[in-house]
């Protein structure tokens, strides 16, 4: 598995160490992570997300949030339900996990290239 911004997925490679599966295939997939929280104040102290996620959306967040701290979860799921109790926390996450927090989406697909400045 690889991904186009931050290389090899190596967990996912190394499982198949481990199996009796083979690559038969490839699918492209077009990923659009989107900052939310629950409030618009955009003073966020930390921004919860997937370490891949994070390492994305590094160039976005270093503009426009570089003095959050970058909190690492187990999946952009848990970084919603995180944001979604802590008004002073976003997440980057899917446009499913805004709508089931009840989450604002701030930034939708944050990509350095189409960015001037965020939306407030």
């Amino acid at each position: 598995m690889e991904n186009s911004t931050e290389g090899v997925i190596t967990h996912t490679l190394d499982s198949f160490l481990n199996s009796t599966l083979i690559i038969a295939g490839e699918v492209a997939l077009r990923i659009h992570h989107n900052l939310m929280a629950g409030s618009r104040i955009w003073r966020y102290s930390q921004v919860f997300s997937h370490q891949q996620s994070l390492a994305q959306c590094r160039q976005w967040l270093d503009r426009f949030l570089p003095n959050a701290e970058r909190i690492s979860v187990s999946s952009n799921a848990e970084a919603a339900r995180l944001a979604a109790g802590d008004p002073e926390s976003a997440a980057i996450a899917g446009e499913v996990a805004a709508e089931l927090y009840g989450l604002h989406i701030l930034e939708s697909n944050m990509r350095m290239s189409r960015i001037t400045r965020p939306v407030f």
